[in-house]
């Protein structure tokens, strides 16, 4: 069969549904007819699994996805941006904190609770509110 069909008329609902009239069209077709009508968008995410940074190009027309493709890493702002989210929405077990990093914090964390300033907080909820003041200059 077809790749693409445009249907004319349909009996039926959902998965009974019975095509009685379609024509075979071609997608470089579509892509000339309804060019007005179709959107490219590119979303950028933090993949947990590999720990990178990856975008997605997907062109769709309406509800319907015409392509979808990997582009190649980003740099600068877009991958820390990137970042900065996933750490938000995953927290900062994400970072491969050492163990010598886990007992300085532990070490200021202590001093931040019995004498306060200036030691810095260093709790995750405080860390997670200056993300872009600590570690967006070392992204």
């Amino acid at each position: 069969g077809a790749a693409w069909l445009v249907v004319a008329d349909l009996q039926g609902k959902a998965q009974n549904a019975r095509i009685t009239a379609a024509a075979a069209i071609d997608e470089t077709d579509i892509r000339a007819t309804l060019a007005q009508k179709i959107e490219t968008s590119r979303e950028t995410s933090f993949d947990r699994d590999r720990r990178a940074v990856r975008v997605r190009e997907t062109v769709r027309l309406g509800a319907i996805t015409l392509s979808e493709r990997m582009l190649p890493p980003p740099a600068g702002t877009e991958a820390d941006r990137a970042i900065l989210d996933a750490l938000r929405q995953h927290g900062l077990s994400l970072l491969p904190w050492g163990k010598e990093a886990e007992t300085l914090r532990q070490r200021l964390g202590w001093l931040h609770r019995g004498l306060g300033a200036p030691w810095p907080d260093v709790s995750d909820a405080a860390l997670d509110d200056s993300l872009e003041d600590w570690l967006l200059p070392y992204l």
